[in-house]
C-alpha cells in the first residue's frame, strides 16, 4: 500500500453542515429569487423559501403542500403583482392571514 503525500480531502469534506439554531437553518433554504406557486386546491401564493412555506401549509392542516411554480422573478414587487393578478382571476389566497 502506498502512502498518499498530496493534500488529500479537506477536513470535514462530505459532511452535512450542522446548524445551531432554527433560523440559520431556515435561512439556508432561501432562494435568491421569489416564486409564485399554485397548490392543487387552487391556492396561489409567493415565497422565496418554498421549503419552509410548504411546511407552514402542512402545519395548518393543508395536505395539499405539493406545488407548481407559475412564475419566478428576482424582483419581489413583480412577483407580488403577478400573485395579485392570479387572485383577481379567482384563485385562492390574497389577504388571508392564516395561510
Amino acid at each position: 500500500m502506498t502512502k498518499k503525500t498530496h493534500g488529500g480531502a479537506r477536513k470535514g469534506a462530505g459532511r452535512k453542515k450542522v446548524y445551531t439554531d432554527k433560523k440559520a437553518w431556515a435561512d439556508s433554504k432561501k432562494l435568491d429569487y421569489r416564486i409564485v406557486y399554485l397548490l392543487i386546491n387552487g391556492y396561489v401564493g409567493s415565497t422565496n423559501n418554498p421549503y419552509m412555506r410548504m411546511a407552514k401549509h402542512k402545519s395548518v392542516g393543508n395536505p395539499h403542500a405539493n406545488y407548481k411554480v407559475l412564475f419566478a422573478s428576482y424582483n419581489e414587487k413583480e412577483a407580488l403583482r403577478v400573485e395579485r393578478e392570479y387572485h383577481k382571476d379567482g384563485y385562492l389566497g390574497g389577504s388571508k392571514k392564516t395561510i
